[in-house]
């Protein structure tokens, strides 16, 4: 089973500044000094796979129900999350710090045993449908919603 994430204008004027960064960041210096034709076309070749990746890491994100694990992938970012290492979950709207492939404040947070990280932060459109597939493959999970 496969969940599609949210999507709120917050994340949405967020991909919009990041565009907009890389652009300038690509683009200004061609504005205030002479330049070399080749140079612009490195800088926008550079400037559409940098954004590619962006965009494609972004708008691609999905979250897949498997047999023994959760899969989240994203563009070239793949993580998979087995459901007997999951012990609890909670909701979560921080979408600056930790593991995530968030697209909106309404998210969740699971939490899980692993060497390297222990927490991974989602935003599945239908959390409440997510929830009850999740509970389904991974019954020892405590849910600390409110």
């Amino acid at each position: 089973m496969i969940f599609l994430p949210k999507y709120d204008r917050s994340f949405k004027h967020f991909m919009m500044t990041v565009i907009l960064f890389c652009a300038a960041c690509f683009f200004l210096p061609f504005l205030i000094s002479s330049f070399d034709i080749m140079l612009l076309w490195i800088m926008v070749g550079l400037y559409v796979v940098v954004v590619g990746i962006f965009l494609w890491t972004m708008l691609t994100i999905r979250y897949t129900f498997r047999s023994a694990y959760l899969q989240v992938t994203g563009g070239p970012f793949h993580i998979k999350i087995p459901y007997k290492q999951m012990t609890h979950i909670t909701r979560t709207a921080d979408m600056r710090s930790g593991l995530h492939l968030m697209t909106s404040k309404d998210g969740l947070a699971i939490y899980y045993q692993s060497a390297r990280q222990n927490e991974f932060k989602i935003s599945p459109a239908k959390q409440q449908a997510f929830l009850e597939e999740l509970l389904k493959r991974a019954p020892q999970i405590q849910l600390y919603i409110t």
